[in-house]
């Protein structure tokens, strides 16, 4: 009966030990077993429980952990952000300028010495200077969010903004007289082009506006001509702020046609298609007569869809 029990015991004890050795090596400790059960029937219960406890010591796999985490980067990836060259915006000159070009032109009459009254009366200008950045233009300044004229003889100094070419576009802008003279004029410009011409939208702190375009020849010619209103004079205003008062006006360019408003409030449209001007690009400028100097702070200028 006593080896009956045993036989019994180590039946079970040997189906545990069986799928224990899964997690190891089964075939090493099964055959292990096999020899220390055999060698222990002669020695009693006890070393039969003590080759089975041996046997799952042995069975029992020991691993040990190994850290493979990456190491977290400390660095903080900068980037550049491109400035977006915008076709319709409000340019407040707070900004990098380098999409504004400027020019200078002089007067024939300066150049054949004519006297002041005369000099009104040509037409001609002369291109002294090509295109170049507005920050290096020594008549132009950017400062305290306005670009600044600083006209010292009876010239025009222009500003081009170059990205884009428009066939319809509105432009608004708002100025300052700062001299101590009414006698010049601000200039709004639309289509455009270099070696063709413009349109000219001009208003004065005297009270007077007029409409007109520029023609482009050889030899860096430019001949500028009042189109609207017929006649030597130039229209009033009563809704010019005369003096060293502050104005806004706006000048649609749109179908052959040009609109005029002065502080919001509409001044006149003129039919330029038999100087039809397709497109070109906007600007600026600002045109000195014999009452100097002329000092212009522009404060913004907005491009928009008409």
């Amino acid at each position: 009966m006593k080896a009956q029990e045993i036989a019994i015991k180590l039946f079970s004890i040997f189906c545990l030990v069986m799928l224990t050795a899964c997690s190891a090596s089964k075939e090493q400790v099964a055959a292990t077993m096999a020899v220390q059960t055999i060698q222990a029937k002669a020695s009693g219960t006890a070393a039969v429980e003590q080759v089975v406890s041996d046997s799952l010591t042995k069975a029992a796999p020991t691993h040990t952990a190994t850290s493979t985490a990456t190491p977290m980067s400390t660095h903080t990836p900068t980037f550049t952000a491109t400035p977006e060259v915008q076709q319709y915006f409000t340019e407040d000159f707070d900004s990098d300028l380098e999409n504004w070009s400027a020019f200078r032109e002089d007067t024939k009459a300066n150049r054949e010495g004519l006297s002041p009254m005369k000099a009104k009366s040509t037409p001609f200008y002369y291109r002294l200077t090509g295109n170049k950045s507005v920050l290096s233009f020594e008549n132009l300044q950017v400062g305290d969010g306005f670009l600044k004229f600083d006209n010292q003889k009876m010239e025009i100094n222009y500003a081009i903004y170059e990205p884009f070419e428009y066939e319809e576009v509105r432009i608004d802008a708002r100025f300052e007289n700062k001299g101590s003279t009414n006698q010049n004029y601000v200039t709004l410009i639309c289509n455009y082009t270099e070696d063709v011409g413009w349109y000219e939208i001009n208003i004065s702190p005297d009270g007077t506006w007029y409409i007109g375009y520029a023609k482009a020849s050889e030899n860096d010619i430019i001949s500028h001509d009042k189109y609207y209103p017929e006649g030597f004079y130039p229209s009033t205003s009563n809704e010019i702020r005369t003096g060293n008062g502050v104005n806004e006006f706006t000048a649609i360019c749109q179908g052959g046609k040009i609109s005029l408003y002065i502080n919001g409030s509409f001044e006149t449209e003129v039919d330029a298609t038999n100087i039809w001007l397709n497109s070109g690009k906007v600007g600026v400028a600002v045109k000195s007569w014999d009452s100097l100097p002329a000092i212009i702070n522009l404060d913004w200028v907005k491009i928009s869809q008409p």
